[in-house]
């Protein structure tokens, strides 16, 4: 196979990007055609067309339905963000055709979601896009982003977690720093700040971690208790960081808490700041790497929104700083 021929001269289609797509989604070819509303022979011929073109066996089929091989596998995320970067150009020239603005679809996660996005909407107004709000927690915001189905938005990550900068564009906009929070009857509760051998001595107590996968701050927090050769006691897990607070306050538990979660803590508990820079939630701007060719209305609004968000966080950044010294 010629690898450096033209490759716009191959003749892959977007349908049987559609046709993998739809199969991975469903789990079989005729639910898959009820999906994109074609026929299982139309199903099975891109499908067939694909797998001559990239030289191998994408599905492997049986009477309980079609799986994906390795290869099928790796390439369905290229798959679903060409089919994704189709769309969004197909709907991008549709606004312009009909004079209308822009839509630029911006995922945040909740905490952001409630500080930073009523900031930036604002920051935005004068610009020439408008800003559909997609709320998920980041292990999905970053799929999201990765595949195109989103064109930014604010994630966040720890020092020892970081992102792939080959595959995403990151831009920093602040550091949200972790507090310990504990019962107020706590040993800890009287500290200033602690470090991590204070941490590592709370091993045995009860813990609550966020109950998403991949969390960023699970992650780092659990990285440095296995070095040290410790396990946490996980007792409950949740991605509300209000009802999290609320069982520390209860005295069941101790977790830890970026402190743009802890702006109205319940009455019963402690928040103590922990003092090392492992223990940051790092809080960015995630677009996709844009090629190099990108067109200048795709770069040019995704400087705009990063101006927007890097104003917002400066404005909560001077208020959290002035309410602390108030």
């Amino acid at each position: 196979m010629d690898h450096n021929r033209n490759p716009f001269a191959s003749p892959q289609d977007l349908r049987q990007f559609a046709a993998l797509h739809a199969v991975a989604t469903t789990g079989s070819i005729s639910q898959a055609g009820k999906m994109l509303g074609w026929s299982d022979t139309t199903i099975n011929y891109h499908l067939a067309a694909l797998e001559r073109l990239v030289a191998g066996k994408l599905l492997e089929r049986s009477k309980r339905g079609s799986t994906l091989t390795p290869l099928a596998t790796e390439l369905l995320p290229a798959a679903t963000a060409a089919l994704n970067m189709a769309k969004a150009a197909i709907t991008a020239a549709q606004n312009t055709a009909q004079g209308a603005a822009p839509l630029v679809k911006f995922g945040a996660f909740p905490t952001a979601a409630a500080q930073l996005l009523p900031r930036i909407t604002r920051h935005l107004r004068k610009t020439s896009f408008k800003l559909q709000a997609h709320l998920h927690e980041v292990v999905n915001l970053n799929k999201l982003v990765s595949s195109h189905s989103l064109d930014a938005a604010l994630s966040y990550t720890t020092p020892l977690t970081p992102f792939d900068n080959n595959k995403y564009h990151v831009t920093h906009v602040l550091t949200d720093p972790l507090m310990l929070a504990v019962p107020r009857a706590h040993r800890y509760a009287s500290s200033v700040a602690i470090g991590v051998t204070e941490l590592l001595q709370l091993a045995n107590e009860n813990w609550i971690l966020g109950s998403s996968s991949g969390d960023p701050i699970d992650d780092a927090l659990l990285q440095i208790f296995a070095a040290a050769g410790k396990t946490l006691n996980i007792t409950v897990s949740t991605d509300d960081y209000t009802v999290a607070l609320g069982l520390v306050a209860a005295g069941l538990a101790v977790g830890l808490v970026p402190q743009l979660a802890c702006q109205n803590p319940p009455a019963g508990l402690k928040l103590v700041p922990v003092k090392d820079t492992r223990l940051q939630r790092d809080i960015v701007l995630l677009a996709p790497q844009l090629e190099a060719a990108a067109p200048n209305a795709v770069n040019q609004r995704l400087q705009q929104l990063t101006t927007a968000v890097q104003s917002a966080a400066a404005e909560l950044h001077e208020l959290t700083h002035s309410s602390r010294q108030a």
